[in-house]
């Protein structure tokens, strides 16, 4: 389950990171 679920978030930010690298970029990456 977490790493189902560490694999769909990655992806998730990972689009917004490329997006906007503001907040998400920063507390994300």
């Amino acid at each position: 389950m977490e790493k189902d679920s560490l694999s769909r978030a990655d992806q998730q930010y990972e689009c917004v990171a490329e997006i906007g690298e503001g907040a998400y970029g920063k507390v994300f990456k």
